[in-house]
């Protein structure tokens, strides 16, 4: 008798967990699920860049890869960079447990709008300062496509001669972040104007 209860009780827990489980499944892709990814990855990134980063919509699911849709950047009140795509497959597991890694990633008709003024780059101050304490975390992009890509600088007379637009960048790189940071570049296509 009390094995019976406790095949029962164990057979009642199994169908819940399973619904519970397929229950998240479907959750995680409902455009609910994907509108609460969306703002989650805005507040985070308000937390990096100095700046207000904004998605238009995020597809593709949580557990294998995304695609964020209508990406912009707009620092000190003038949108500095765009892209029309953002790819980027990952593992949520390994993510969950601590590993930094993301890629491939393919970014897709990006802009990027830059000054040069003062002896410096505006880029240079997207990025908020990073809080003292503790090693840096590294972030690993071992993979990225850049394809269709445009660059807007503004420079003044000095020192560099960059022209004002460089476009059709396409290009194949790496990235580590935190700590060292890294950049390699496997190709890299672009036509000046």
């Amino acid at each position: 008798m009390a094995r019976r209860r406790m095949r029962r009780a164990l057979g009642l827990l199994a169908i819940v967990a399973v619904a519970g489980l397929a229950a998240v499944w479907m959750w995680s892709r409902s455009a609910m699920a994907r509108d609460e990814l969306r703002q989650w990855i805005e507040r985070q990134a308000a937390n990096t860049l100095d700046g207000t980063l904004t998605i238009g919509r995020v597809d593709g699911d949580i557990w294998h890869g995304l695609q964020l849709v209508d990406v912009r950047f707009t620092h000190a009140g003038r949108e500095v960079a765009r892209a029309g795509r953002i790819e980027a497959a990952y593992r949520l597991w390994p993510l969950l447990r601590g590993e930094r890694t993301i890629g491939p990633i393919r970014v897709v008709d990006p802009v990027l709008r830059v000054r040069h003024a003062d002896g410096r780059w505006d880029l240079a101050g997207w990025m908020r300062p990073r809080s003292p304490g503790g090693p840096p975390s590294v972030l690993d992009l071992p993979e990225i496509a850049i394809d269709n890509g445009r660059l807007e600088t503004e420079a003044g007379d000095g020192v560099w001669r960059v022209p004002r637009v460089i476009d059709r960048i396409t290009a194949r790189l790496s990235v580590a972040l935190g700590g060292e940071t890294r950049v390699e570049i496997a190709s890299l296509s672009a036509v000046a104007g």
